[in-house]
């Protein structure tokens, strides 16, 4: 395939030389060489030639790079590629918007999600993984972003209640057989490679299994259940204002009932 840009990278599975583009596409890669990829301070964002929309996972990392913030904006035109699909014609997204900012509405939030994807016929088992990612994207933005600089952390029996200058807000989406979920929080504090770094952390050393489901798994856990059943992740940070969470899955049945799927990950910091 020919490169689009000098942004652009080609690498194989045996990859041993540190990347130096801001886009790398890979080959057969698992789940841990894609996190490895990008842990690198220049790698913005790594891609699969498996993936059947390549290009267009090329031009939305092209187009992050050159406006990042515009994710925050346009988040689901953004991770479904909308006008590359579409040629520019709209067509509607089916999306629900979910504002919370205290812990005692975790309930009423992940019964709206799961209201909203049985009313578009998602299949139970994935329907049972996009709830478990919106509750942690709910706890995670309640109890850990508030604190993340000061390394301080907030006991999960506790009850957090924000003031309404710093509601979170969960979203879903679904255009065609793409499924996105995403959590934006007012506090900015994400560092993304650090939270890169942390999933290689709990990843097990073999790079073949994500999740350690053993009694010993330790925290983090929910960070890699998020990671490992989508196809795509997407973190976005302005810094100090606003952090961003979206993971992109396939509402094909036979491509969403494994983990074991290509990977893309892309981060949107200026």
């Amino acid at each position: 395939m020919k490169k689009l840009d000098k942004l652009i990278s080609y690498i194989t599975k045996e990859f041993a030389t540190k990347p130096k583009t801001e886009v790398v596409v890979g080959k057969n890669l698992n789940d841990l060489e894609t996190l490895r990829l990008a842990a690198y301070d220049r790698v913005s964002h790594v891609i699969q030639e498996e993936h059947e929309d390549l290009n267009s996972r090329i031009q939305a990392s092209i187009n992050i790079i050159k406006t990042p913030y515009s994710i925050f904006e346009k988040t689901f035109e953004t991770v479904f590629f909308e006008e590359e699909n579409l040629g520019g014609k709209p067509k509607q997204i089916h999306q629900l918007e979910l504002p919370f900012h205290s812990s005692s509405q975790k309930m009423s939030v992940l019964g709206h999600a799961e209201t909203f994807l049985k009313a578009h016929k998602i299949s139970t088992t994935l329907r049972d993984r996009v709830v478990l990612v919106c509750d942690e994207l709910f706890t995670n933005a309640l109890f850990n972003a508030p604190l993340e600089r000061s390394g301080k952390t907030i006991g999960r029996s506790q009850q957090v209640h924000l003031n309404d200058e710093f509601a979170n807000i969960l979203k879903l989406g679904i255009f065609g057989d793409k499924l996105a979920v995403v959590c934006q929080d007012k506090f900015g504090s994400l560092n993304t490679k650090k939270y890169i770094k942390h999933l290689i952390s709990k990843h097990d050393t073999n790079g073949e299994n994500l999740i350690n489901m053993s009694d010993d798994g330790g925290a983090g856990i929910g960070s890699l259940l998020m990671y490992g059943y989508c196809q795509s992740m997407y973190l976005g940070v302005k810094e100090d204002q606003e952090t961003l969470f979206c993971f992109v899955f396939s509402t094909d049945r036979k491509k969403n009932c494994t983990t074991n799927q290509p990977k893309s990950i892309h981060l949107a910091t200026p």
